[in-house]
């Protein structure tokens, strides 16, 4: 793999240490598009995917992508790697999709673990009191000025949930909850500072 792993620290070819702003990371293949002769095969072949399917017994909607991408990896490989001939195309296609299945299962472990990790994460409570106490008064000071929406989040802060917490439970993601808040005590603070004004 040429991730800059395998290379001399002063032999790294300098489209690795250039910044990308969009696409894969350098490290990840890029795919290429079929040519119609391997299209051709991939059609011919097509029925090998919903086989490894039906015999691993998996939700064909839930994995046919993950399965297909193996697929059509062997197909590329097939094609390009003479070496692979010796062998029946059904056996590299089948460990192809086994690869990208447990490829996809093993990063959803992951996911999965961080998230757990993340939501089952201590909670130090604040040390000091009074800046505990502090911070409720502001929360109910927020939720009379909150809206519908505003205030269903001001109440899940109240009761001690985290922001990820509170997404997960409206079901929105953490930057529009961070948002949502952020527009009430910018409003707070504006309604604060000008009744500070007025005295």
């Amino acid at each position: 793999m040429e991730n800059g792993k395998n290379f001399p620290p002063d032999t790294i070819p300098r489209a690795y240490e250039e910044k990308r702003e969009t696409g894969p990371p350098p490290e990840a293949p890029v795919p290429t598009p079929l040519t119609e002769p391997q299209r051709r095969f991939a059609a011919q072949h097509h029925a090998l995917i919903y086989g490894f399917l039906l015999e691993r017994k998996l939700e064909i909607r839930e994995y046919y992508d993950i399965a297909a991408i193996g697929y059509l990896h062997a197909v590329q490989r097939y094609f390009t790697e003479k070496s692979l001939h010796r062998y029946r195309f059904s056996t590299i296609a089948w460990r192809s999709m086994n690869s990208s299945l447990h490829t996809f299962q093993r990063q959803e472990r992951r996911r999965e673990s961080c998230e757990q990790s993340y939501l089952t994460m201590p909670r130090t409570p604040s040390d000091d009191a009074f800046d505990a106490l502090q911070a409720r008064l502001l929360l109910h000071d927020l939720f009379l000025l909150a809206d519908e929406e505003q205030a269903l989040l001001i109440r899940h802060r109240l009761h001690g949930c985290s922001l990820a917490e509170t997404a997960r439970r409206e079901g929105m993601s953490i930057k529009r909850v961070r948002r949502r808040l952020k527009v009430l005590y910018r409003a707070y603070f504006t309604q604060k500072e000008i009744k500070r004004k007025e005295l």
